[in-house]
């Protein structure tokens, strides 16, 4: 099993534990923090942070905020950092 198997099981266990449903159609993406802040900081007004955390049980857990000055983020934008390699199943 490789890093990136072991630590989708993690995330996989921990949504288990935390009472969240898995699905066979359900997707795990992974999100580049780099990528996101530099494409959300390009837009005029937005000051992108990606803070760490850590909840019990869930020691990985981050979120994304924007300081927006002008608008809401779209959520879209968010989405288009995530390549479709990066796209795991949520149930194997």
């Amino acid at each position: 099993m490789h890093d990136k198997d072991v630590a989708l099981e993690c995330i996989r266990d921990t949504l288990l534990k935390k009472g969240r449903r898995r699905a066979s159609n359900s997707g795990l993406a992974v999100l580049n923090v780099g990528a996101t802040k530099r494409a959300v900081s390009q837009k005029p007004g937005y000051v992108p942070h990606i803070t760490r955390q850590p909840s019990s049980g869930d020691e990985s857990h981050a979120g994304v905020f924007v300081e927006q000055i002008t608008a809401v983020v779209d959520a879209k934008m968010l989405t288009k950092q995530v390549r479709q390699s990066d796209v795991y199943p949520g149930l194997v």
